[in-house]
């Protein structure tokens, strides 16, 4: 069956997307739109799934996360995440808290990446993430 299909089904619920950070700096610094417009073709091509776009925030400087984000919420995207968990770094308060304020309340956020601890995980939800991403949740939810 094909993802279409699967979507169209119900079988897939959210799509996730990775800002492609070079090409956003890129973009950024030569003042093109293209990641937009290629994110609006996804949640436009899917339009029954929540598409999550990962942005990598431990790439980024704090200007070039806000309008990052600014860029995702623009593009049509039903979230906004943290990290794919792959990188330097994982999610951090700050980063959370400075994405809600870009971002808004009716905007959803998910925080991953080195989350190990419950303390940690509330952190992020105190800060504004509506959704927490970790290899370890059985364990943070045990705890």
């Amino acid at each position: 069956m094909s993802f279409i299909k699967k979507i169209n089904r119900g079988l897939i619920l959210t799509v996730a997307v990775i800002l492609a950070v070079i090409v956003y700096l890129i973009c950024l610094y030569s003042a093109r739109a293209n990641d937009r417009a290629e994110i609006k073709a996804v949640t436009e091509g899917v339009p029954q799934a929540a598409v999550k776009v990962i942005i990598e925030t431990c790439l980024l400087t704090r200007e070039e996360k806000i309008r990052a984000c600014r860029l995702v919420k623009q593009s049509g995207a039903a979230y906004a995440k943290t990290s794919t968990g792959f990188s330097k770094s994982g999610a951090t308060a700050e980063d959370v808290k400075l994405m809600r304020e870009t971002l808004g309340e009716d905007f959803g956020i998910k925080a991953a990446g080195g989350i190990r601890s419950r303390s940690f995980a509330e952190e992020l939800v105190r800060g504004g993430a509506d959704r927490i991403g970790a290899s370890k949740s059985v364990e943070i939810c045990k705890r």
